[in-house]
């Protein structure tokens, strides 16, 4: 079961860290409800959207190569939509990925910022055997989608 939440005790200190350090290896991925959101957050079409604010990555999920969307970042490895304040500039509209914060849907039992360090988190929320489903979740939601 993917979790979608965040665990008692937690609180975004807004330091940007879950927003910075993007790569090919950690990535936002957008499912299309994400896109749709965003598209209209922005006033344009999905299409449009993806164009502007997306790339296309390839995802390995055992021996299929998936084609996803994933959020453009910056040279740094920010988001796209991180501010100068640390602060998410289409909060309202987020990905989805993005709303769970750093303990949701590829949370693999590491504490990678401080904001984690001292949080009590059921063992069941370890993602470890279900990135695998959300990734062919996604796949449904494919550009072909869009």
């Amino acid at each position: 079961m993917l979790n979608t939440g965040q665990p008692d005790g937690f609180k975004c200190t807004a330091c940007g860290k879950c927003c910075s350090g993007l790569s090919e290896d950690y990535a936002v991925f957008l499912n299309d409800d994400d896109v749709h959101r965003l598209a209209q957050h922005f006033k344009c079409s999905s299409a449009e959207f993806a164009q502007r604010y997306c790339e296309l990555s390839v995802v390995d999920v055992g021996q299929i190569s998936l084609q996803l969307y994933t959020l453009k970042y910056t040279k740094n490895g920010q988001c796209v939509f991180l501010g100068e304040d640390n602060l998410c500039e289409v909060h309202e509209a987020k990905p989805m990925q993005c709303a769970c914060g750093p303990f949701g849907l590829f949370w693999h039992g590491d504490r990678r910022y401080e904001c984690m360090k001292d949080i009590d988190v059921p063992a069941e929320w370890d993602q470890s055997e279900n990135t695998n489903d959300f990734v062919n979740g996604l796949a449904e939601a494919r550009i072909s989608d869009v």
